[in-house]
């Protein structure tokens, strides 16, 4: 399988022209993650295809534990209806990198740079690896991603500077890069 088609989490390799972990990159070479689960009475060895977010996971588990997960205000929403029905959960997906914010709708995928102000777009169906950015060419529909994106971040991080994004992505980089985490 090439190396921008692996549907694990994992490293750059030049893909995107940087190597190893990039933490403010929001491509799904470094983004994407595996979720693998064992539920009792599920038929082994099924994979499913749906747009989920690392947020999903403890609303998902609490739900496969009969524990209202709505107690707890959590962001996330169960994937118990895809694994089980293959019904969508979500009609968007978000990414929230330390210069980066994406939205994707399963088969195309914006990001937006906050440190340059640049828009990427991929089908990411075409073009799985994200190599070509097709923004120019499909401009309304990148204006209609980021409208959505924008929405996102207006209701997650609020009416705040994208700088004053940047500076406390830097902060807390430093801080855990103190800690020995990076």
């Amino acid at each position: 399988m090439p190396l921008g088609r692996t549907p694990w989490h994992r490293e750059e390799f030049l893909e995107h022209g940087h190597i190893f972990h990039w933490r403010d990159l929001a491509y799904d070479t470094v983004v994407k993650t595996p979720l693998i689960m064992w539920i009792p009475g599920m038929k082994a060895g099924q994979v499913v295809d749906a747009l989920a977010q690392n947020i999903d996971i403890l609303p998902t588990i609490l739900d496969y534990l009969a524990i209202d997960s709505k107690t707890y205000r959590l962001d996330g929403k169960s994937l118990r209806p895809a694994i089980e029905q293959n019904q969508a959960v979500h009609k968007y997906v978000f990414g929230m990198q330390p210069y980066a914010r994406s939205v994707t709708d399963g088969r195309y995928k914006l990001i937006y740079n906050n440190r340059t102000g640049d828009i990427e777009l991929f089908d990411r169906s075409a073009d799985p690896g994200e190599q070509t950015n097709i923004a120019a060419r499909r401009p309304q529909l990148a204006e209609a991603l980021t409208e959505v994106l924008i929405q996102w971040v207006d209701s997650t991080e609020g009416d705040v500077d994208v700088g004053e994004n940047v500076d406390k992505a830097r902060e807390v980089t430093d801080r855990l890069r103190s800690l020995g985490y990076l």
